[in-house]
């Protein structure tokens, strides 16, 4: 691997973030959280991803979206819109299981005595 992906992948897992699916942003306004979804479009500097229940969130990248499909983890904050203003952004192995991803978040939420929701 690259020096730039090691520090990519470094930077990634030290920011305190929650995992959330779209569905939930609206409990998180003003927090940092990360969401893992499909690339369903570009405009000018935003993207637009949507979850495995077709709910779409618009993205607000730090310059132009370095991504315009497949899957991607967003870390971000919550906007009151329910938007993310992006942080930074990972592409995801092609072909993830995006039921499976919103079951294994919503087992991190219900068992927070072994998987705390924040650090």
């Amino acid at each position: 691997a690259s020096t730039e992906g090691r520090e990519e992948a470094r930077l990634t897992m030290s920011v305190v973030s929650t995992r959330v699916v779209a569905s939930e942003l609206g409990q998180f306004i003003g927090q940092m959280v990360r969401v893992v979804g499909i690339v369903s479009g570009i405009d000018g500097s935003y993207m637009m991803i949507k979850d495995d229940q077709g709910i779409e969130v618009k993205v607000t990248c730090k310059g132009h979206p370095r991504f315009s499909m497949g899957t991607v983890e967003v870390i971000g904050m919550v906007s009151q819109d329910l938007g993310l203003e992006e942080m930074m952004s990972t592409q995801m192995k092609d072909g993830m299981d995006l039921a499976l991803y919103r079951e294994a978040i919503a087992q991190t939420h219900r068992f927070q005595n072994i998987f705390p929701i924040s650090a």
